[in-house]
């Protein structure tokens, strides 16, 4: 590698007291080293601040920011301006990575020229990989935003890139919204020249039963906002982009299946959503589905829904035990 720069690691931290050890100790763990690891502290609850305070005690490349609860965005946007590093990576308070996750994402964006770099993610834990493998692939804005689509790899984790990108192109994470990733991260990948790939998987995201995402409780806003966030990135890619526009409709699509599949434990009360979530189903959009790489089932399971919506939900209610992975 070229040189070595200061990265900054920023984990928003917000009822995580089960997890975050474990994301803390594998960023310490880091084999590149020169780290500025930021806990931003969301206002939690729990014995969150106390652990975070206790890492800033025990190891001076850790920081901890303490601020009343705002959410996700608003504590990924609190790490970037306390930022110090030239780099910047987020990494989930629930998540961990392995021990050269960040020399892989340096390695790969510093030897390629690249303005972000990109590893892999995976939610089995045996998939992890701690060897360090000096490969990337590198690739225009145009083909990373179609690769990152169709690998389901927008989220604001397992990259890399410049900490002052984000004050260069006036771009923040929106505050208040749940799956502010697809509003903005499109975005940001879209106005690079280049983003480096390493084909390594090094980031472990975790699925608990209590996150945002998951949460059955906040059912009805969540899905809101996620089409809300689809059109803001519609509106990007139809400026810029128009011809990647099926692989977001197809995250559309995708997404929607999902939430149909979530809502049924709870369509009785809440019978409105069901009947807007299987109306956005529509035929027409049946062959375009068809090409993307989600599994036969959800492609099967859409056709039906597609043709005959309450026949859809119940044969998905059937087969469905616990809510599906997105």
């Amino acid at each position: 590698m070229k040189d070595n720069p200061l990265i900054s690691v920023v984990i928003p931290v917000y009822k995580v007291e089960k997890y975050i050890r474990e994301c803390v100790d594998s960023v310490l763990a880091q084999t590149y080293t020169n780290l500025d690891i930021i806990l931003v502290d969301d206002g939690s609850p729990d014995e969150c601040p106390s652990i975070c305070d206790g890492y800033a005690v025990r190891d001076e490349r850790v920081r901890v920011v303490h601020k009343p609860n705002g959410g996700l965005s608003s504590a990924r946007n609190a790490g970037i301006d306390a930022a110090r590093g030239e780099y910047i990576t987020f990494i989930n308070s629930d998540d961990y990575v392995s021990r050269v996750y960040v020399e892989q994402l340096y390695y790969a964006l510093s030897e390629s020229g690249a303005d972000m770099s990109c590893i892999l993610l995976s939610q089995n834990e045996k998939d992890i990989t701690n060897g360090f493998i000096a490969e990337y692939k590198t690739y225009t804005a145009e083909s990373a935003l179609r690769k990152i689509m169709m690998s389901g790899l927008w989220g604001s984790y397992c990259k890399l890139c410049r900490t002052k990108i984000f004050d260069e192109i006036g771009i923040r994470f929106p505050e208040g919204m749940i799956y502010e990733d697809i509003a903005v991260m499109f975005e940001i990948i879209g106005s690079m020249q280049t983003i480096a790939f390493s084909e390594r998987v090094n980031y472990y995201y975790r699925q608990t039963p209590d996150s945002i995402t998951r949460s059955l409780s906040l059912f009805p806003e969540k899905y809101t906002h996620f089409y809300r966030a689809c059109s803001m990135a519609e509106e990007y890619f139809r400026k810029n982009y128009p011809q990647l526009m099926m692989y977001l409709k197809n995250i559309y699509t995708h997404f929607t299946m999902y939430f149909i599949k979530n809502a049924i434990p709870i369509r009785g009360k809440y019978p409105q959503v069901m009947t807007d979530l299987t109306g956005r189903i529509r035929v027409r959009d049946i062959p375009r589905y068809m090409l993307s790489n989600s599994r036969l089932i959800n492609k099967m399971a859409m056709i039906v829904v597609a043709f005959a919506p309450k026949l859809g939900v119940k044969i998905i209610g059937m087969t469905t035990k616990k809510p599906a992975l997105p």
